[in-house]
């Protein structure tokens, strides 16, 4: 039952707008009035997925209607809109807690209130264009009624003087149109309305000039019709996906395989209207893991997008854009759709090297019949009317791709992941082209192990109690419920550091210095390693809610290759802290003792956080802890820590509920399989077996990161000349010792 406040439609006009402006959608009405959208009274655009959740829809009756807000509340909700008309996720609960609705329909409420304002607004400029376009359709009426009266007797053609008149006249309606689109277009973007919206004062411009009527058709707007055909074609795909087994899947160790020759003879011609641009290659894998958390909890975390940014920091660098193209069920064929999101994101692997991936796609959610949710994701630049103009662009294409999540009862979800997507293969480094091909950088199993390792990470986060085991040391440094807590808030934001720290772009503000450091050569054992070092010399971005910070900061970064090197023998040593001073200058040669520590992932060891202390440091670095996270899973291992000062790090973790004023500058190391030998995934007891090759020929690509403040950003400055030196010499002197304690036999500069 469509509600009442929202589009009496059973089809909504669905307009897409493929850029990175909101989109808002609205009907096919005279003057955009907001009060046909919101109902007679004020209505508010609530969330179908919690009302399906909540009530069977098979269960609701029809004659069950959604209530209208009293008069007080419309009062009360319109007072706080003219003192804020963007409020922040606390006011908005403030405000739902006084008004006496849920913080989600105030989301909405204020929605539908600014979206009424824009399009208000922008209603007197629209009608003046209106009228304008009318003015020249009539004048271009009136030429054409003037050209028959102006032709020669003799030859029924137009003269030469006539030609130049016309000739002038076509190039004084050519810049009319020009400024009257222009004008328009900047009105629908100020207002964040569709095209779809001012089609009809298109048409009156357009129809004066055919060639201008070609030009504007290649730019319309996606047809509803052939949108929801997309979608629903990309969902039938997908559940052809899941639910198949071999022989359209092969199995291996790492995870299941597409069978490409079987797929050919099922896939949805829809989906694959152009033939694959040549040397692009395909990467489809499938995996399914138990995570913890039930199956609502693993629908709102994928789609609550800024949710879902903050879940997968490892792989999402950076979320550019994200539309809700539609929430609340919706039919489309014999499909219940629950929600539509529109998104851009830039993906990364954690080294300098390889370029981020963009991706423009489409989030369907749905749930079936028995219960089980269904979350596919599929490209939008394969759109007819879309691929014409952005396909040859597009080095990355996502097939239907997503993942079947089934609730097993207990706190615990099943979910069946699969990524099926094609990219240019030029544009990956060649040394980390296995990687890519065995699905390791961006496939199934990488992103089930995140969200396994996310929700594991949330669930100890917010734990009452600390679970036997994970507090642990000589007990100078114990943990409290609310030290545990900042421990683990500190850690995530460092983490987050380190991820963009390590992505494939530099992630700083721009005018930003970026150089290298150094040559790339081949090293072994007994030889001088020189990698490139990248280096970034900027503004300090780990502060919180993104405020400027003075600080200046180098960051050094580089990745070199261990073939025949297992990831964890690498993550082993570097964990040892025995031997801890044989890699980092900061403890003097000397040991680390571990305070305390919190295991983020219980059953499977090598994953904590921890507060170490160097037995010995240097005379200027006394009283210096390190903050530490290790992690370890089928997808790569992390050891990744920040130096703080043992005052500050106490007094967060003992008093404070803010750990934003604490500077982190995360350094430290990731650890990729480098593809050749795919990843055990059964889970186990100790970290040796969490990276096991198939057999020896299987290697890591090794990340090396560290980051420094600097007095001056100024390449020329003498401090900081030093500074660039010295930070290319600890990395290459932290890689030589990797090398010579884990025996690695070739190192190479990447």
């Amino acid at each position: 039952m469509v509600h009442e406040g929202q589009l009496k439609n059973t089809e909504p006009d669905i307009g897409v707008n493929m850029g990175d402006d909101e989109l808002i959608y609205l009907p096919d009405i005279e003057e955009y009035d907001m009060d046909a959208l919101m109902g007679d009274e004020d209505q508010l655009n609530t969330d179908q997925a919690i009302f399906c959740e909540e009530h069977n829809l098979d269960k609701v009756s029809s004659s069950k209607r959604p209530k209208r807000f009293t008069v007080q509340q419309l009062q009360q909700l319109e007072s706080s809109f003219q003192k804020c008309s963007h409020p922040d996720d606390e006011m908005r609960q403030e405000l739902a807690a006084k008004v006496g609705i849920s913080a989600r329909q105030v989301k909405f409420w204020f929605q539908n209130r600014r979206s009424q304002i824009k399009v208000r607004s922008c209603g007197t400029e629209n009608n003046k264009y209106r009228r304008q376009n009318a003015e020249l359709l009539a004048t271009n009426m009136e030429l054409k009624e003037q050209l028959k009266g102006m032709t020669c007797s003799r030859c029924d053609a137009p003269t030469i003087m006539q030609k130049w008149q016309l000739m002038d006249e076509n190039a004084k309606l050519r810049e009319m149109y020009s400024l009257a689109s222009a004008e328009l277009t900047k009105l629908m973007q100020e207002a964040n309305l569709p095209p779809s919206v001012i089609l009809e004062d298109m048409a009156l411009v357009t129809s004066m000039n055919p060639l201008s009527s070609n030009a504007s058709s290649s730019r319309s707007t996606i047809n509803q019709d052939e949108l929801l055909s997309y979608v629903e074609c990309a969902i039938k795909e997908f559940e052809m996906l899941v639910r198949d087994g071999t022989p359209l899947w092969l199995p291996t160790i790492g995870g299941d395989v597409l069978n490409s020759k079987e797929y050919a003879c099922q896939r949805f011609p829809r989906l694959h209207g152009t033939i694959r641009p040549e040397g692009f290659v395909v990467e489809a894998t499938r995996d399914t893991a138990i995570v913890k958390g039930s199956a609502p909890d693993i629908v709102d975390i994928l789609t609550d997008v800024p949710r879902w940014y903050k879940a997968f920091p490892c792989i999402v660098a950076a979320l550019r854009a994200y539309h809700v193209i539609f929430s609340g069920p919706f039919a489309s064929g014999n499909v219940l759709i629950q929600e539509l999101l529109q998104i851009n994101v830039d993906l990364s692997v954690e080294s300098p090297r390889p370029p981020l991936r963009n991706m423009k796609f489409l989030r369907i959610t749905k749930q079936n019949a028995n219960g089980d949710f269904v979350v596919v994701d599929v490209s939008i630049n394969d759109v007819q009317g879309i691929h014409e103009q952005q396909g040859s662009q597009h080095k990355h294409t996502m097939l239907p791709s997503g993942c079947l999540i089934k609730d097993k009862g207990d706190g615990y979800c099943q979910v069946t992941w699969i990524v099926h997507a094609e990219y240019e293969e030029a544009s990956v480094p060649p040394l980390f082209r296995q990687f890519y091909q065995s699905g390791l950088a961006f496939g199934a199993s990488r992103w089930l192990a995140s969200l396994q390792r996310h929700c594991e990470y949330m669930v100890v986060k917010h734990s009452i109690q600390v679970p036997t085991g994970c507090v642990s040391g000589s007990g100078v440094l114990t943990l409290s419920a609310l030290g545990r807590w900042n421990l683990l808030e500190l850690a995530q934001r460092m983490m987050a550091i380190f991820y963009k720290t390590t992505s494939g772009l530099p992630t700083v503000e721009p005018g930003n210095i970026v150089t290298r450091w150094g040559r790339g050569c081949m090293g072994t054992t007994g030889e001088m390693l020189e990698p490139a070092v990248r280096m970034v010399l900027g503004n300090y971005f780990g502060a919180m809610d993104g405020q400027p910070s003075p600080l200046q900061v180098l960051s050094a970064t580089t990745t070199v290759w261990l073939p025949g090197t297992p990831p964890e023998s690498v993550f082993n040593y570097l964990c040892n802290g025995q031997r801890r001073g044989e890699w980092d200058a900061f403890v003097c040669a000397g040991a680390v003792q571990e305070l305390s520590s919190v295991a983020t992932c219980p059953h499977l060891h090598g994953n904590a956080v921890s507060v170490l202390c160097p037995n010995v440091t240097n005379a200027a670095n006394n009283a210096m802890l390190f903050l530490q996270q290790t992690s370890i899973d089928v997808s790569r291992a992390l050891v990744v820590y920040s130096v703080v000062e043992e005052t500050m790090l106490r007094s967060v973790l003992d008093v404070s509920d803010d750990t934003s004023n604490l500077v982190l500058l995360p350094s430290g190391f990731a650890i990729l399989p480098d593809g050749h030998g795919r990843a055990h995934h059964a889970a186990a007891s100790n970290s040796s077996s969490a990276l096991a090759g198939l057999n020896g020929t299987a290697g890591c690509l090794l990340t090396a990161a560290y980051q420094v403040p600097v007095p001056f950003n100024n390449l020329r400055h003498p401090d900081v000349q030093e500074t660039y030196e010295n930070a290319g010499k600890r990395i290459c002197h932290a890689i030589k010792k990797i090398m010579d304690a884990v025996g690695a036999p070739i190192v190479v500069p990447i």
